[in-house]
């Protein structure tokens, strides 16, 4: 079960079975954002949690980059864990960037494919 629960290692795991054409790229995933300089991720991408839902920024030009709300965003996303009753922390809490932002996705940085 946890496997399913962090979206990461799902991406792992769908790749592992399905094959890696079916996993969205993934251009980042960490439990903080990479410093400004290295983050020239192409437009558009998508940051998500990949631990919990309902958690994403959709970056589709470059007026949607405030790195300030992104990564106070980003702490929140990280400062809680998902845990099953009575079990140990299940999930990462990482950011990630992900290619082709599409509603639904984890919380990771993607871009088009």
């Amino acid at each position: 079960l946890p496997r399913f629960i962090d979206k990461i290692e799902a991406k792992r795991l769908v790749a592992e079975r399905l094959g890696e054409e079916w996993i969205i790229p993934l251009y980042f995933a960490g439990p903080i954002l990479p410093p400004v300089s290295e983050r020239n991720w192409p437009l558009p991408f998508a940051i998500k949690a990949s631990h919990r839902s309902a958690a994403t920024i959709i970056v589709r030009s470059e007026s949607d980059i405030d790195w300030w709300r992104i990564e106070a965003e980003c702490a929140k996303w990280t400062a809680v864990g998902v845990k099953l009753v009575g079990r140990p922390q299940v999930a990462t809490n990482s950011c990630a960037v992900l290619t082709s932002p599409v509603s639904g996705l984890t919380i990771s940085i993607v871009g088009p494919q």
